[in-house]
C-alpha cells in the first residue's frame, strides 16, 4: 500500500549551473523491521532485481555492503532508447537502519539524489524514497521535459516498493 507519492520544483543553482530542481517522493508501509528494509538496500547488488520491466541495470564496481563515501559504478539501459549509461554514485550518507543517501557523480543528469529513509512503525516499516534531480539543459529542458521524467520515477519507485516487499518478506 503506497503511504504517498509527490512532485515537486525547487529552482536554484546547483553545482555552480543554473538549473531547476526537482524532487519525486514515494512512500510505503511495509510489514518488515526497519534494520532488514535498510540490509537489504545496503547491498547494492539488490537493485539490478528491482529494475522495472524495460530496465535494465548491472552493477560494474562497488564495496559491499555499502559504507559511508564509497563509490559505485552502474551501467543502465532504458528501453527503448538505444545504448547504455554509465552511472557512478557516491554514498553521501548511511545511517544504520534509517537512512541512506546515494548522489550520483557521474550521470545523465545535471544533478541526481537519492535518500531512502526507514522509520519504524507498530507494524513494520515506512520506507520513503525522495529523488531530487535536475535534467540537463537548464530551466527550459526541466520545465518540458520534468514532468515525464516525474511520472517515469514514480512508476518505478512504485515498482521497486512492490519487489523491495517481495525480496523482504513483507506485504505492502
Amino acid at each position: 500500500m503506497a503511504v504517498g507519492a509527490a512532485g515537486t520544483r525547487h529552482p536554484g543553482r546547483l553545482g555552480g549551473m543554473s538549473a531547476e530542481s526537482r524532487t519525486v517522493r514515494r512512500a510505503v508501509a511495509l510489514s518488515a523491521p526497519p534494520e532488514r528494509v535498510y540490509a537489504f538496500h545496503l547491498d547494492t547488488r539488490n537493485a539490478a532485481s528491482m529494475a522495472p520491466p524495460g530496465f535494465r541495470m548491472d552493477v560494474v564496481d562497488g564495496r559491499f555492503p555499502l559504507v559511508e563515501g564509497a563509490h559505485v559504478t552502474v551501467r543502465m539501459r532504458q528501453r527503448p532508447l538505444p545504448g547504455t549509461a554509465l552511472w557512478e554514485l557516491r554514498v553521501a550518507e548511511l545511517v544504520p537502519g534509517a537512512r541512506m543517501v546515494d548522489e550520483a557523480v557521474r550521470s545523465p543528469f545535471a544533478r541526481w539524489s537519492h535518500a531512502h529513509a526507514f522509520h519504524g512503525t507498530d507494524g513494520g516499516t515506512t520506507m520513503t524514497d525522495t529523488i531530487t534531480y535536475a535534467l540537463p539543459g537548464g530551466r527550459t529542458v526541466n520545465a518540458v521535459a520534468g514532468p515525464v521524467v516525474d511520472r517515469m520515477l514514480r512508476a518505478a519507485l512504485a515498482y521497486r516498493h512492490r519487489r523491495t516487499a517481495r525480496a523482504v518478506g513483507a506485504a505492502a
